[in-house]
């Protein structure tokens, strides 16, 4: 029973101590070493780490942040989209809500955990990246 307890405490996300928006923060070790400026190859390992972790296929996840974002944490859209997987803030919140989340939508390794899980849920055609690539 105790061994449990530590595993689940290693996988269910923590809140950010002090953030008083009650964001959590998805606590993946090698996303912890992510920051707005990482290195092309950081992020193309985070990526496969976190489709690892939802048993995806991380080819499409990387070809579509890559062009939805060219990596960049900081990127803005036209249309408002946010971040390195360029989020549309109301389908963050719908995301967050159908997970039973509220991940803060500007930490890059929140961003990518919330792709790849939308990428199992079979919601990639919300990327027009994806659709470009991989839609027939």
């Amino acid at each position: 029973m105790i061994g449990t307890l530590v595993i689940l405490g290693l996988v269910i996300p923590r809140k950010i101590h002090g953030d008083v928006s009650n964001a959590v923060n998805i606590p993946n070790t090698p996303l912890d070493v992510l920051t707005d400026n990482s290195d092309k190859e950081t992020i193309i390992g985070a990526i496969s780490y976190v489709a690892k972790k939802y048993l995806i296929d991380d080819r499409p996840l990387i070809k579509t942040l890559e062009c939805e974002s060219g990596f960049n944490n900081e990127a803005i859209g036209k249309a408002g989209e946010i971040g390195i997987a360029q989020f549309m803030p109301g389908t963050w919140e719908m995301w967050n809500k159908e997970r039973g989340l509220t991940l803060e939508i500007h930490r890059v390794q929140n961003q990518l955990d919330m792709a790849a899980w939308a990428f199992k849920q079979g919601y990639q055609k919300h990327w027009t990246c994806w659709k470009m690539y991989f839609s027939s």
